[in-house]
């Protein structure tokens, strides 16, 4: 009796597989028709196909938001280097700069148009979008501060200041080279007087 119930259950199990191949093939075989126009198809009722719409905007929603706030955390270095090199050579790049978490604000809220703002979840993106919008434009306008008021005056400083101050230390050290070449030639000079118009001549010029 129980090989009979175990024969039962292989066949059984066998039956399933095939007909389960069976329902897949014609699926696959419908959904194909109905791609290409030439099998009709039974519609959902309007309750089902928004419930699905909600469903697909809010699935592709949360990836587009994961993606952005993964953006915001880790920026791009490529990205940063970009705008170093853009503020070191004075460049305007070529598309205005958007600060990440404005990014996200902006996606939050086309995802929430999207989804619909009398769903919960599209007006939620929505809200949430239009704060996050304001604190990107906040940060942007913080750095945009930060680097006219704190960070162009150092650079200039560095550009400018430092290469007319480090010439001038150049032409110093020269200088007073040749002052101690000239107190040196002084002491072991022969000719006294000689050395001594040449230490004359280095102190005037170090002085200058």
């Amino acid at each position: 009796l129980k090989k009979r119930i175990i024969e039962f259950g292989c066949m059984s199990s066998f039956k399933d597989f095939i007909s389960n191949t069976k329902s897949s093939a014609v699926r696959g075989i419908q959904s194909a028709k109905e791609k290409v126009n030439k099998s009709d198809q039974t519609l959902y009722d309007l309750d089902v196909m928004e419930m699905l719409r909600v469903y697909d905007a809010a699935r592709l929603a949360t990836k587009d938001i994961v993606t952005a706030v993964n953006r915001m955390i880790n920026p791009n270095p490529a990205d940063r280097v970009k705008g170093v090199m853009n503020d070191l050579f004075e460049r305007q790049p070529k598309e205005p700069y958007v600060a990440p978490s404005k990014r996200v604000g902006d996606i939050m809220i086309a995802s929430g148009q999207k989804i619909g703002n009398n769903h919960p979840y599209g007006e939620a993106l929505i809200s949430y979008g239009d704060v996050q919008v304001k604190i990107g434009e906040a940060d942007l306008d913080y750095k945009s501060r930060i680097e006219d008021i704190y960070l162009k005056p150092l650079r200039r400083f560095l550009n400018e200041d430092v290469k007319r101050i480090e010439k001038a230390r150049t032409n110093l050290k020269k200088r007073r080279l040749d002052l101690d070449a000239a107190i040196a030639s002084c002491k072991t000079a022969n000719n006294k007087e000689a050395a001594e118009d040449a230490k004359v001549k280095a102190s005037l010029d170090y002085e200058e």
